[in-house]
Parts: C-alpha cells; sequence; structure tokens
C-alpha cells in the first residue's frame, strides 16, 4: 500500500513538473515570436479597439499612436550608414551595433524579423548595450532623416503631436503596451527619440550628425591644417589651423570654417572629421561634388584622407588635410619663442616684467587669474598656458612665490622667463 501511494505521489510530481516546464517553454516561444515579428499585417483586437478610442489615445489630435510601419517605423526600407556600412534600416542597423563585428554583414542581409532574431541572441552576450541604446537610435534617426528629404519631410508633417510607438508584441522599452482596458504603459523611447529629431532645425541636424561621425578623444592635444596649391603648383601654403575642440568638424564650403568662394561651390559643401586618429571627409550633397585623387565621392559617406589631395566643385585648388599631435608640446615651443624675441627686441620695456603660467585649468575664468596675482595689469593665456604681466619687476619676482596655489584644485606653475622650471609631477 505504502509503495503504490509513493509511486502515484512520484507520478504526480513528474506531471507537475512536465506541466511547469511547458507552460515556461510556451511562454518564451510567445516572447519570442512576438520581439522577432514586431511588424505584423493586422492589430491584435486589443490595439485596434485601443486606436478607435479617443480618450484612450489622448483624442488623437494631440497624438499619433501606431508606428509599427509606415516612414517613421524602424524597420522602414530605407539606406542607414552605421559602422561604416550602410543597413537596409534603422532596426538592421541597431540589432548588428549590438552584435560584433564580424556579425554584422550577415545581419545586414538578413530580413527585419530575422535581424531582430540575431539581435535578441547577441544582446544576451553584450548587455552593456542596453546602457548606450537609447543614444544609439538617436545617432541611427538623425542619419535616416538627414539622408532621405522625403522621410524627414513627413516626420515634420506630424507638427508638434506625441509620437507612440503603441505595440502588442510586449515591447514596454521602445513603445507601449496595452494595459487593461482602456490603459497602456511603457517608455516608448522610439517615440522620444523622434519628437528629439523632429525638433532640431535642418542646421541643427546636420551639425549633430556630423558630431556623430567624429571622436572627441581624438582632437585633444591635437589640431586639423589644412593646405592648398593650385594645380601644376608645387609650393603650397596653410588655409587654417583648427585646433582641439574646434577641429572635430570643419565645414568647407561659402559658409563654412574653411572658405571656398567659387562659383561651383556650395554653401555648406563637404565637411572634415577627426575620428580613429585619422581624417575623413564627407560630401554634403554638394552640387558639383567632392573628390578625392580625381574620384568623385559618394554624399554623406565618410571617406579616409590619409595625405590625399582633395578638390571641391570646380575649384582648381587642391587640398591636404593631417592631423598634428603633440599641440601642448609645439604651444608650450611657439611661447618660449615668443618670449625670447619680446625680450631680444626690448629687454628694458615694462612690457617684459612678467612671469609664465603653466597648467592653468581651461575653466579658469579672469577672476580666478585676478585672485592669484592680484597686481597684474594683463593676462595672456591660452590652451592652459601663457604669461602674466606686471608694472614693475619686483611684482614679477613676488608672483613667483604663487607657484603651486591651485585654480579648481588644480596646481599652476609659475616661473620667471629666465628660470627654468623643475621638472615634478602636478597633481
Amino acid at each position: 500500500m505504502e509503495r503504490t501511494t509513493t509511486t502515484a505521489r512520484a507520478r504526480r510530481l513528474a506531471t507537475a513538473r512536465a506541466a511547469m516546464e511547458a507552460n515556461r517553454e510556451a511562454v518564451a516561444q510567445q516572447e519570442r515570436e512576438g520581439y522577432c515579428d514586431p511588424f505584423k499585417a493586422k492589430l491584435s483586437y486589443s490595439v485596434s479597439r485601443m486606436l478607435a478610442e479617443d480618450e484612450v489615445c489622448e483624442k488623437d489630435e494631440k497624438a499619433i499612436v501606431g508606428l509599427i510601419d509606415g516612414p517613421l517605423a524602424p524597420g522602414h526600407s530605407c539606406g542607414v550608414w552605421a559602422d561604416d556600412r550602410m543597413y537596409p534600416s534603422v532596426e538592421h542597423a541597431l540589432q548588428a551595433l549590438k552584435a560584433p563585428p564580424e556579425e554584422r554583414a550577415g545581419i545586414a542581409e538578413a530580413d527585419v524579423r530575422e535581424a531582430k532574431r540575431l539581435g535578441a541572441a547577441a544582446l544576451r552576450k553584450n548587455p552593456e548595450f542596453r546602457e548606450k541604446s537609447v543614444s544609439v537610435m538617436d545617432a541611427l534617426l538623425r542619419d535616416k532623416f538627414l539622408r532621405h528629404p522625403s522621410l524627414r519631410a513627413a516626420l515634420r508633417e506630424t507638427g508638434t503631436k506625441r509620437l507612440v510607438h503603441l505595440n502588442d508584441y510586449g515591447d514596454a522599452f521602445w513603445g507601449e503596451v496595452p494595459y487593461g482596458e482602456k490603459m497602456r504603459r511603457g517608455k516608448n523611447e522610439l517615440g522620444k527619440a523622434l519628437e528629439r529629431v523632429r525638433s532640431l532645425t535642418e542646421e541643427q541636424l546636420l551639425k549633430a550628425w556630423l558630431r556623430d561621425r567624429c571622436d572627441i578623444e581624438d582632437v585633444r592635444n591635437a589640431s586639423l591644417e589644412v593646405t592648398w596649391r593650385r594645380r601644376g603648383g608645387e609650393s603650397s601654403e596653410v588655409v587654417r589651423v583648427l585646433e582641439e575642440e574646434e577641429a572635430k568638424v570643419c565645414v568647407v564650403g561659402r559658409a563654412g570654417n574653411i572658405v571656398i568662394d567659387h562659383p561651383s561651390s556650395s554653401r555648406q559643401h563637404a565637411a572634415l572629421v577627426v575620428r580613429e586618429k585619422r581624417v575623413w571627409v564627407i560630401d554634403l550633397e554638394s552640387t558639383h561634388g567632392t573628390f578625392l585623387d580625381g574620384v568623385r565621392l559618394e554624399p554623406l559617406v565618410p571617406r579616409a584622407v590619409d595625405g590625399a589631395e582633395l578638390r571641391f566643385g570646380g575649384s582648381s585648388r587642391r587640398y591636404r588635410a593631417r592631423l598634428v599631435t603633440d599641440l601642448a608640446k609645439r604651444k608650450q615651443g611657439d611661447l618660449y619663442a615668443k618670449i625670447a624675441t619680446t625680450a631680444a627686441v626690448e629687454p628694458h620695456s615694462s612690457s617684459n616684467f612678467f612671469v609664465v603660467v603653466e597648467n592653468v585649468p581651461y575653466e579658469a575664468t579672469v577672476r580666478d587669474l585676478e585672485r592669484i596675482f592680484p597686481g597684474a595689469v594683463d593676462f595672456e593665456i591660452e590652451g592652459g598656458r601663457g604669461v602674466v604681466r606686471f608694472t614693475t619687476s619686483r611684482e614679477a619676482t613676488l608672483a613667483v612665490a604663487s607657484d603651486r596655489d591651485e585654480i579648481d584644485g588644480r596646481r599652476i606653475r609659475v616661473f620667471l622667463p629666465h628660470q627654468k622650471k623643475k621638472k615634478q609631477r602636478i597633481s
């Protein structure tokens, strides 16, 4: 009797475990199918009913609800540039960026459904991507709407209405999902990202898109030097040197950082950006084109310059652009050369009563310097170093006592021009 009871209990336990496992598998399968198939031909009854009820959709004149397909949808077929590759849609690019570089080509060639499946698998191995997913989506949408004017016009036509990515496949991060009879919940990050792009003017969109193509770290302590020569000429001259922050993005054209006054030049003809310690050129959909060693570039596609000659439109001038590193050391040499020249020309002038200042925070103000040097009459500080001038030799000599004083928690170095600074680490 006892053996029969034990056997029955074990059988019931096994049946319960099998049922629980089957239920877990069914839920997992439902999640996979919902995640992998966001672009369904028809909405479910619950979503369709929500779309028809004004009180749920904020009376419809205040919101555009849906975004599952159409020009604003992430799966809409249109070229999007990311990771030095053209993807068929924003959805393809987003899923590919979750995966390692060697797997991205396969995602680019898949259909939307398969791309989402591959992206979901890659995300499990790369959970850190979640932290930057919104910023990645912002960059992809900026590329989409800059590259396709007709889609940009469709986005503008939504006016100031709230954009809601309402879906019935459980995506409460990028959209909102039905909850109860007349409610929905979710972060709606896709709708918010679309609204951020919509709020940008044409000029702001271009600037933001160009910033997406550069690397801030690559321009620190560096400058972008642009030179030009005539066709057939041998000598070249410097057009402009852009330093650090200014060197991130350089627009070339009739209204750019580098002005090209030629009838064939567009207002914003092309751009030079710094990324991966290299200079890249991008044609900004100019009328007469941008040429790299004689080959016309495809619009809005970055190409590495790598010492090649650039030509803009029909201008006869040939340009070269290069990244110059060790900017701080070069500036220091220029400063010392200027000090030596000034002292040699006017050795007894009152303008030579000064001290050399280094390691000054970039955020330092004139008031900060006046606090350290109360008797100073002039400050010439650039790039964290420069000179502070006084009316008498005695004041300049006493100012050396401010060596290693702090500005915003950073110790500055102060010494007379004929003194040699002691090599010591500054915290």
